[in-house]
Formats: structure tokens, sequence, C-alpha cells
């Protein structure tokens, strides 16, 4: 085609291309996503996925077992900590170290310990008022630089509240400013991009159960006193 008709056609195609973008923009949009969709399928996964799966609980057990040969004193200071707690066990953190939390709260208040979880977002507005300076709070943060909770330990502080903290930093602000600081770092995550806690979580997870299990045990917990409140089967 000479040069002059292929000016004269993108002198055509450009202001019609603009008009369905500004009256018609989900045309394009949908367009744009079904070649993306074309893109993703034709793509073959880099492993097939019973070996990924496989990979993912190695990597995760592995970690565990890896906290299992770390743990050291402060445990032991923890665990004491919590039987001599006379208020409850607040148990905090952000995203899914928050989830994690929650978990562990509920654990702890089924078998013996009085505990709850506190999202920290909130007890900065308001929600601090639940704690006592006869409370233990547990806070969970996998870097240990987590704002949200970094925010409210002065006032755990000038409360008289004391804080174990479980993160992955020993070195973090967090850790530094706690009575007891629990170490969950992991070498590697499960998450093969890096982008989500994996094995971090299922450590904090793994000795948040630890610490409920031998205060349990050192509580003298029995079968007859978990009758007498409402348990999932």
């Amino acid at each position: 085609m000479p040069t002059s008709q292929k000016v004269g056609v993108n002198l055509l195609i450009y202001p019609l291309f603009a008009f369905i973008r500004r009256t018609f923009p989900f045309i394009l949009d949908t367009m744009q996503t079904s070649k993306l969709k074309k893109s993703s399928v034709a793509r073959l996964p880099s492993k097939l996925p019973l070996a990924l799966a496989k990979e993912v609980l190695l990597i995760e057990a592995r970690e565990v077992e890896a906290l299992a040969n770390r743990l050291d004193d402060s445990f032991t200071r923890a665990v004491d900590l919590i039987l001599q707690c006379r208020g409850r066990v607040v148990v905090s953190g952000m995203g899914k170290s928050g989830h994690i939390g929650g978990k562990i709260a509920s654990t702890l208040a089924s078998t013996g310990t009085p505990a709850f979880f506190m999202h920290p977002g909130e007890a900065s507005h308001g929600d601090l008022g639940m704690l006592t300076s006869d409370d233990v709070v547990i806070a969970l943060s996998t870097s240990g630089e987590s704002d949200e909770l970094l925010a409210i330990v002065p006032f755990l502080k000038r409360m008289g509240t004391q804080i174990i903290s479980i993160s992955g930093n020993p070195a973090s602000a967090l850790a530094q400013e706690s009575d007891i600081h629990l170490d969950a770092q992991v070498s590697q995550e499960a998450c093969p991009l890096g982008l989500s806690p994996t094995a971090s979580t299922t450590a904090m997870l793994a000795l948040g159960d630890a610490l409920a299990v031998t205060v349990l045990d050192l509580r003298g917990f029995t079968a007859l006193a978990a009758r007498l409140t409402p348990h999932e089967v």
C-alpha cells in the first residue's frame, strides 16, 4: 500500500478508535480481558499440581521442625507469664497474622485460659478500654514492624500490661518493646512469589498451639472441665 494511502487509513482508524474508547469503553476492556485469559490458559504451569502441593507441605513442615529445635527459655517464660496472668490473655495482630491470632485466642479460651482477640486498628479507636493491667497481650507480626501494633505499645506499657510478641524478626521494634519475644522466623515461604505469608503464618499458628497445650497441661485442665463448656465436635 502506498504511503499516502496508509496515512489516509490511519487518519480514519485513530479517530474511530478514540470514539469507541470514549463511547463504549467496556468493549475494549472485554477484548483485553479475553486476550489475557487466552494467554494465561495457553501458559503451562511450571510444576504439576501434586508436586507443588507436596513441596508446599514439606517446606512448611521443615519450618515448623526448625521452630521446635529453636525453642528456648523465652518460651518457658511466656508460659509462666500466661499461667500467672490474673486477667485475660488478649491476642492482637494485623492482616493474616491477625487471623492466626484469632485462632490462638480461641484455642486458649477453649482450653482453660480466658482469652479474646483485639484488632489493633480498633484498639486505637477505643477498644484499648477492654484491657487492664492484669491482662497479658500476645502481639503477632511477621515483620515485627506493624504500624498498628506499634501504635498501641506505648499505651500498653503505661497501663502496665505485659507483652509477649511473636514475630519473624528478633531485632524488630515490636520484639525490642516486648517483655518476652518468641522467634517465629522462617528461612523460606511456601509461596513461590514470596508475596503471601505461608510458612511464616503456619509457624505462628504452631507456636500458638504449643503455648496453649503447654499451659493446658500445667494448669491441670481436664476433660471434665472441658465438658463444662460448649465445644466443637
